[in-house]
């Protein structure tokens, strides 16, 4: 793979790097709904943001 990664990023069907952090953002994909913090809202419960 060493060997195999590099000839193929040369050539260009191999990514150098990733464009998105995740696989969804990379397809265009929306980001789920945060299904906690729907319910923390609907109970009327505070939730802190993680991000």
């Amino acid at each position: 793979m060493d060997k195999v990664v590099p000839v193929l990023q040369e050539r260009g069907p191999f990514r150098t790097e990733c464009t998105g952090r995740a696989l969804r953002e990379r397809y265009g994909l929306p980001r789920p709904a945060d299904r906690l913090a729907e319910r923390a809202h609907e109970s009327g419960e505070l939730v802190s943001a993680h991000l």
